[in-house]
């Protein structure tokens, strides 16, 4: 090795010693980082007789620019070293900023290199035994469908007859009746609440009976979700150590049990997803068009369009994709097949706006006020506010003719906009609706004149869906405290049990790598990584089987209302492990 080389890989090895020692908050003389120096020095240095094809080095710059800048981005408030000298942080932000480069770049490469020598060998040995004349097999997704029912009955018994939290209670009270019904959680999700309880109510007679069915029925369409899911990737000739593997990480994973048995939209929405991904993943790769796989894909298509909001917007993405590939298929093969699946697209479609549309007015379904969409902006134009920075008197007026400013400056929360929201919510809501093209102006005026009070505000809101951060809200136990009288009445009680619920609450946050399966961040940024798998691989194909999940995480970061809520990433956090495994498979039919 030249001195040249040499040279280029200790400044390399200091600059991720010193990217550590910012981000770490060590201190400088911490013998760690020595550590952290020598042995990235060494690997440098071992690494520089490799060869690596030019594909996979470009792959490796672009996604190691994305994860640079997602975490500089993400850690703003840190990686400037406390320091107030302008020149200084320019400093630290820099070698900071080259020295994870340094550390993706070369991870990347190394992985991406290795998953396209491990697909060549694959070829080269053929099909192994584990992988020839594979059917679905019915008894085994029920035997897998059972094995994840019967690992939630312990959850439901310590919480019977279900897990609600405030949004639950909301959906419920309009299920029962009690108040008119509302699209701000999703309707169809509400009406299913509604069936499933009148069902139970009628053979209980009891309000705990009519919840208790509901909660029965989501445990065993989530368990046969996930049991499918499993069981195709059998068909997709992934090897049994891996679907073992998926059935272990989804029922030793508590989040997955307790959100089994939790009355929300998200839960259903992201089995929905998970089976539409696979099933997808069936036809694209496969050519899979049968019976089985319609229905499957119709039903968990509607639940992906109907079941939450941002949903709708992520289907029309991946519609518009898939569209436009087989069309330019059937255009080349004149295969008539080929058109199955888009027009289940297209049938989905114009179902779920007859839905949005008419059949909600014929039954006077209230419409989500417009300003839940706008948390972020009302966010930005509170934190100037909140930090009191300097506006024009009309600007401030402006303002305050939605609603008293003093609630904003008590009550304004980095993380979350529910406050905001209620801001407008008890101000002059109808002002601000009906003036919105002065208040979109003045949103403009004011960012123009404090962008970085903007971008702290909008990376504050949104940064647990694209940084690697341990979420700020997880799970809930029983029925939350309500004005209905709803109670939770456990089976299974004691100390015990509330030591136990207390450990699965907090267990992610004692124990280091565990806690990745936690982090949205974390599986936006693995997300990421496969998607470069499946370019350096060159099966561009597989990208479209990415666009649900990927299209639901740009819209949450268009308007979430919370900044690491675990739920609004579940539908990420259970495909995830799928997309990985079928990105890491070559298909050959």
């Amino acid at each position: 090795m030249t001195v040249k080389k040499t040279l280029i890989n200790l400044i390399q090895a200091f600059c991720i010693s010193f990217a550590f020692f910012n981000i770490s908050g060590m201190e400088s003389g911490n013998i760690l980082l020595l550590i952290v120096f020598g042995l990235s020095a060494f690997l440098l240095t071992k690494e520089a007789n490799k060869e690596f094809t030019k594909k996979v080095m470009t792959v490796s710059v672009f996604i190691s620019i994305i994860f640079t800048l997602l975490y500089m981005i993400g850690g703003y408030d840190r990686i400037g070293g406390g320091l107030e000298n302008r020149l200084y942080i320019a400093v630290y932000v820099v070698l900071t900023a080259l020295g994870l480069f340094s550390l993706f770049y070369h991870i990347l490469r190394s992985v991406l290199t290795y998953c396209m020598y491990h697909s060549l060998e694959e070829e080269k040995q053929g099909a192994s035994k584990d992988a020839k004349g594979r059917t679905f097999s019915f008894k085994i997704w029920g035997i897998y469908a059972g094995i994840i029912f019967l690992c939630m009955i312990p959850v439901f018994l310590m919480n019977f007859p279900g897990i609600m939290t405030p949004d639950s209670i909301v959906q419920y009270l309009q299920a029962t009746h009690v108040e008119a019904y509302s699209n701000h959680h999703p309707w169809m999700h509400t009406l299913f609440i509604e069936l499933f309880y009148k069902i139970g109510f009628a053979l209980t007679g009891s309000v705990n009976g009519g919840i208790a069915t509901y909660t029965i029925f989501q445990m065993i369409l989530v368990s046969a979700g996930v049991g499918y899911a499993i069981e195709c990737l059998y068909e997709m000739k992934i090897k049994k150590i891996w679907r073992v593997t998926a059935l272990l990480l989804f029922v030793l994973l508590p989040y997955n049990l307790i959100y089994g048995v939790t009355m929300w939209k998200d839960v259903l929405f992201s089995v929905g997803t998970l089976c539409f991904t696979v099933t997808l993943a069936r036809f694209l790769l496969m050519n899979k068009r049968g019976a089985r796989d319609i229905i499957i894909f119709f039903v968990s298509g509607f639940a992906f369009c109907e079941f939450r909001h941002n949903g709708y917007y992520a289907y029309l993405i991946t519609t518009l994709a898939v569209l436009i590939m087989c069309l330019l298929s059937y255009l080349k093969s004149r295969k008539r097949d080929l058109l199955v699946y888009p027009l289940i697209f297209i049938a989905l479609t114009i179902i779920a706006s007859l839905i949005n549309g008419p059949l909600m007015k014929a039954y006077d379904v209230e419409q989500t006020p417009s300003y839940m969409s706008l948390s972020i902006p009302l966010q930005q134009m509170a934190r100037v506010v909140y930090d009191e920075k300097d506006l024009d008197d009309a600007d401030l007026a402006m303002l305050e003719k939605i609603n008293d400013l003093d609630y904003v400056r008590n009550n304004y929360c980095p993380g979350g906009s529910d406050n905001i929201c209620q801001w407008v919510a008890y101000g002059d809501e109808e002002y601000l609706m009906t003036h919105m093209s002065d208040y979109v102006a003045l949103w403009f005026r004011i960012g123009i004149r404090y962008p970085g009070e903007y971008l702290a505000a909008y990376i504050d809101q949104t940064k647990g869906y694209f940084y690697p951060m341990n979420p700020e809200q997880t799970v809930f136990y029983d029925i939350t405290d309500n004005s209905v009288g709803l109670e939770s009445n456990p089976i299974i009680y004691g100390p015990a049990v509330v030591k136990l619920e207390e450990l699965m609450f907090k267990l992610h946050t004692m124990i280091p790598v565990y806690g990745v399966l936690y982090s949205p961040g974390s599986f936006f940024w693995l997300m990421i990584l496969f998607m470069g798998i499946v370019i350096c691989r060159e099966e561009k194909n597989k990208l479209l089987l990415f666009l649900p999940v990927l299209g639901v995480t740009l819209t949450i970061l268009a308007a979430t209302p919370l900044v690491a809520d675990l739920r609004y990433a579940y539908e990420l956090m259970i495909t995830l492990p799928y997309l990985a495994l079928i990105s890491c498979k070559r298909y050959t039919e």
